[in-house]
């Protein structure tokens, strides 16, 4: 099984097709038909006989009738990305057109519902799990027997080449391929560059390279919440991913780098106890105290049950939703994937001037998501042409793109509009060149050339690749009473977990460092070890 530092090496090159990840309550209808009769296709040719006599000619022309039958393979498809039928997103159009142009495969949605994991469990113990799913943690769809080992297909196949190594190595264990890359994000700050001039500032958030400083300096000056008519200004929408790359800015700056990348992580083990860690929360927390983030505001009503007044948020934001501040112009830096690029752009639209400008340290996050192929399907060679399709291969990107150039949706009967958002995930530079034609926001085409030149570090976000990361990361049980610290509302003896525990701490309810040991990280880490193992021996059952 590869080393864990594999896993999270930085991505150094450029990344996916869009997925947006969003969940519907469509019911599912799973197809469990492997083969299906297409319309039986009737061709006349043309026969011409020519005889030749002495000063005459005769042509006798005979009709003939061929009868062919095609059967296409059936594949299905599950996965968030789908939408639904009437917004007929850019995934089903794709599936769309695929299906009229492939004579011998033909794709099928299976709509999830509900929670999407209990789903396609629901799906497997009834013996019709799809043949392709977005898998939101590959290594438990191997560890539940649910991917095939596809190593076979990739050897085989020139295109897998194109895909940025750290992607196809993100989901290579022990040596085997078990998914492929379907969509790559970055994660970053969207700055009102107007406010940040009408602020003062002077730091060019345009360039890459502006550090931590210049950013706390920046949020701070761009905060005036003197105006209780609702147009008060702040620096930040809300702390609470911040936690994602201050422990690596700080940890760049250190005399002794301990190696933090993403979040806490630092190779093969969590630094929770570290010090770069800590001063990150202290520097977040301030940043709440100072009142320098919308949300450090009540949206609890004032006034009295008789006459309820507008809550402090409300005044001086003119709305309790946080994010609104952003999009109506009084926010001067806001937290967002490149999956939200077009609504931002389209909010801030004569309103003012957005651009994307990453993290400090020429900096971003980055964010995947996989396919997986079922252990079960019937022609995984099909399988994997389908999977192809719908991410990496050259094809099925330039179909989106044609999509996208030549389709004018329906919006007001509910269809969706059509764009690409996110990272190209196949490298070939005509795909590079056509993804950003016209996108939405500015700056994230730069950023995506510094990380292929190696100026920008992307910090890989292990949630749906790395054994481990999601219980080590979030539901770890801390065993901190929530009553008695940061959640007073809580039931007595209900606990924190350490999701629970990063994000007071960011909110500024709780001092992290009064809790956090070095026998809590070690707690922490011997799971981590644990789920590796874990994957380790279901890799060797396969």
């Amino acid at each position: 099984m590869k080393k864990l530092v594999l896993f999270m090496a930085v991505f150094a090159l450029g990344f996916v097709f869009v997925a947006c990840n969003g969940e519907t309550t469509t019911a599912s209808t799973a197809a469990t038909t492997t083969t299906t009769q297409a319309a039986t296709t009737t061709t006349t040719t043309q026969a011409q006989t020519t005889a030749t006599t002495t000063g005459t000619t005769a042509a006798t022309t005979a009709a003939t009738t061929a009868t062919t039958t095609v059967e296409k393979t059936i594949i299905t498809y599950c996965g968030w990305n789908v939408g639904t039928e009437e917004e007929n997103n850019l995934v089903r159009r794709t599936i769309a057109a695929f299906n009229a142009q492939s004579d011998t495969i033909e794709i099928q949605i299976v709509a999830p519902s509900g929670n999407y994991d209990e789903f396609l469990a629901t799906q497997a113990a009834a013996g019709t799990f799809p043949d392709i799913v977005l898998a939101g943690n590959v290594p438990n769809h191997i560890i539940l027997g649910y991917a095939a080992d596809i190593t076979a297909l990739t050897a085989a196949d020139d295109e897998w080449l194109d895909v940025p190594v750290s992607l196809r190595d993100a989901i290579t264990y022990d040596e085997k391929v078990f998914a492929v890359p379907s969509s790559m994000h970055y994660l970053g700050l969207y700055a009102n560059l107007d406010l940040i001039d009408n602020s003062g500032v002077l730091t060019d958030f345009t360039a890459l390279d502006y550090s931590l400083d210049d950013w706390v300096a920046a949020v701070e000056a761009a905060t005036d919440t003197t105006h209780t008519d609702g147009t008060s200004t702040a620096g930040i929408v809300h702390p609470g991913n911040f936690i994602n790359f201050v422990p690596y800015v700080l940890d760049q700056e250190a005399t002794e780098p301990l190696g933090i990348t993403h979040f806490a992580l630092a190779g093969d083990e969590f630094l929770f106890n570290s010090q770069p860690v800590k001063d990150a929360l202290a520097l977040i927390a301030n940043m709440v105290e100072q009142g320098w983030s919308v949300s450090a505001y009540s949206t609890a009503p004032t006034g009295t049950t008789e006459n309820p007044l507008p809550s402090e948020r409300e005044t001086l934001f003119g709305n309790n939703w946080d994010g609104n501040a952003f999009r109506i112009g009084q926010v001067a830096f806001a937290w967002e994937g490149t999956w939200g690029s077009a609504g931002l752009a389209d909010a801030a639209d004569g309103v003012f001037d957005i651009q994307f400008v990453g993290l400090p340290g020429a900096s971003v996050v980055g964010v995947s998501d996989f396919m997986t192929i079922s252990k079960t399907a019937e022609d995984l060679e099909a399988a994997y042409e389908v999977a192809k399709w719908l991410t990496f291969g050259i094809d099925g990107v330039n179909n989106r793109f044609d999509i996208i150039a030549n389709t004018t949706p329906d919006t007001v009967n509910g269809e969706v509009a059509l764009s690409v958002n996110g990272l190209p995930i196949n490298n070939t530079q005509s795909v590079i060149d056509a993804w950003f034609v016209d996108y939405p926001v500015p700056g994230v085409q730069e950023f995506f050339e510094g990380a292929a030149a190696g100026t920008v570090t992307v910090l890989v976000e292990g949630n749906k690749f790395v054994p481990g990361f999601i219980e080590a990361r979030f539901n770890y049980d801390t065993g901190i009473e929530g009553a008695t610290t940061s959640r007073p509302d809580w039931e007595a003896g209900r606990t924190l977990s350490i999701g629970d525990l990063i994000w007071d701490a960011q909110s500024n309810l709780i001092v992290y460092s009064d809790y956090m040991t070095q026998q809590l990280q070690d707690s922490i880490n011997y799971t981590f070890i644990m789920a590796q193992l874990e994957l380790q021996e279901a890799i060797d059952n396969y």
